[in-house]
């Protein structure tokens, strides 16, 4: 049985720009574990956390045809703003609740101003 030769980032980029949803897939796979990571820690818990994942891989699929086929995917997905985006989604709801979650659990601490 042959064995299946792993696909790189830009050839699923180029597969998926050419319609095979499939190839899309393949990163979102690849890559969700690493920003998932990072959404945990800025939004301290894990249902804003998934939501945020989500939230990052749909931009980033919108965005698909400014992806440098040069670069890793799960870089560019969280260094091109993707991720912070996502976390402004609804006003600004899950980025506040995740500061106050950060906060509560001493990792942050606030300075009210008026």
């Amino acid at each position: 049985m042959a064995e299946a030769v792993p696909v790189s980032d830009a050839m699923a980029v180029e597969r998926t720009l050419g319609g095979d949803r499939d190839a899309y897939r393949v990163l979102v796979e690849r890559h969700s574990r690493t920003v998932y990571r990072m959404a945990y820690r800025m939004m301290g818990n894990a249902h804003d956390a998934e939501e945020v994942v989500q939230e990052s891989f749909l931009r980033a699929y919108q965005k698909l045809k400014q992806f440098a086929g040069n670069a890793n995917f799960g870089t560019w997905v969280t260094a091109s703003r993707q991720i912070m985006r996502s976390t402004e989604f609804g006003s600004g709801t899950l980025m506040k609740r995740g500061v106050k979650s950060q906060a509560r659990r001493g990792k942050i601490r606030l300075k009210w101003t008026r």
